[in-house]
């Protein structure tokens, strides 16, 4: 499930032709966060983006 709590939605389409195969044939659409480092919990604020990113170079 899909909560929305904010009055915009940004989508996705993958340029890479095995990922857009992929969801042409998963019949579904995916959704997932991609804002974050390996392991660590997902960034969903500019904030926490910031936070995430903001020590590195």
């Amino acid at each position: 499930m899909l909560l929305i709590t904010k009055k915009t939605l940004a989508v996705r389409f993958p340029k890479h032709p095995l990922t857009r195969k992929l969801l042409k044939e998963i019949k579904y659409p995916l959704a997932a966060p991609s804002a974050n480092i390996s392991t660590k919990i997902s960034a969903v604020s500019k904030s926490d983006v910031k936070e995430e990113f903001g020590k590195k170079n």
